[in-house]
């Protein structure tokens, strides 16, 4: 859904006066999901872009204020709760601005750091009270669920990949589909990659966008591995997480799932194109 600045400033000067003299002002680069704006120096606007986004920064205000007391690194930090209306049919949310670049923007980067950055901040979260917590289903696209969830989607998907080899995927596949996992279930951030994470003097200071969060097989968040990291920083990453075999067998799965299907998609297929890459090399 498409808004323009002048219908934000009439949402905003409803629902939220004491905002009303802030300037809005879109950021650079927003993301799929959501459209971000400036509101002021301070604070974020976010508006989803779509049904089936509608309810991700709702269940960011419900979770991530108790979940920030509990990790050391910056999270999204909602402030307000906006309502949907005749100018705007969902929900929508003002946050906290946080500083910092995201690893998308950066040209250089040590990634041995990240990596071991990256790795911390999912440990801490998955330390995180779940009495409370949302399950995988529709509302974050089932990650953190079962890989058998998009079972006939990949195997399609593999038949109509001729760029790469087809039993290759398969083995990779099925090795994860196999892996079930039987550990316990944890917060998991659902699209831990390079667009949410900020980075501040080289390293990581902020992650953000909880939207697909959940309580489930924490394997989805591991897919950066093969997403972003070369083979010495993808090492750095898996060591520091201290998975076992099954648990990296899913992982893999998940990036191998998201590369396929957007494989043919413009605007992924350069990362789906690295991914498999790497999956299919590693």
């Amino acid at each position: 859904m498409e808004l323009n600045l002048q219908t934000i400033h009439t949402i905003i000067s409803q629902q939220f006066p004491q905002y009303s003299h802030l300037e809005i002002r879109q950021v650079l680069k927003s993301g799929h999901d959501n459209r971000t704006y400036h509101l002021g120096n301070e604070f974020s606007l976010r508006f989803p872009s779509a049904l089936e986004y509608s309810t991700q920064v709702i269940k960011e205000h419900t979770y991530c204020k108790t979940i920030q007391k509990m990790i050391s690194l910056q999270i999204t930090t909602p402030v307000e709760l906006g309502q949907p209306s005749d100018l705007f049919p969902y929900h929508f949310s003002i946050n906290r601005w946080i500083e910092g670049e995201s690893v998308n923007s950066i040209n250089v980067i040590d990634n041995n750091q990240l990596a071991k950055d990256c790795a911390k901040f999912l440990m801490e979260l998955q330390q995180c009270d779940t009495s409370n917590g949302i399950e995988p289903g529709v509302h974050n696209f089932y990650r953190g669920g079962d890989l058998s969830v998009y079972h006939d989607e990949t195997i399609q998907a593999i038949k109509h990949c001729t760029e790469f080899n087809q039993k290759q995927c398969l083995d990779i596949w099925n090795m994860g589909l196999n892996a079930k996992h039987k550990g316990t279930n944890t917060w998991i951030h659902g699209d831990f990659e390079k667009d949410n994470l900020l980075v501040k003097n080289g390293k990581l200071c902020a992650v953000i966008d909880f939207g697909n969060m959940a309580v489930g097989d924490p394997a989805c968040d591991y897919v950066m591995a093969w997403t972003y990291f070369d083979k010495p920083s993808r090492k750095v990453f898996l060591e520091n997480l201290n998975l076992d075999s099954k648990t990296i067998y899913r992982a893999k799965a998940w990036a191998l799932w998201k590369a396929l299907i957007t494989l043919n998609n413009p605007k992924r297929r350069e990362i789906a194109l690295y991914t498999l890459n790497e999956l299919l090399n590693s």
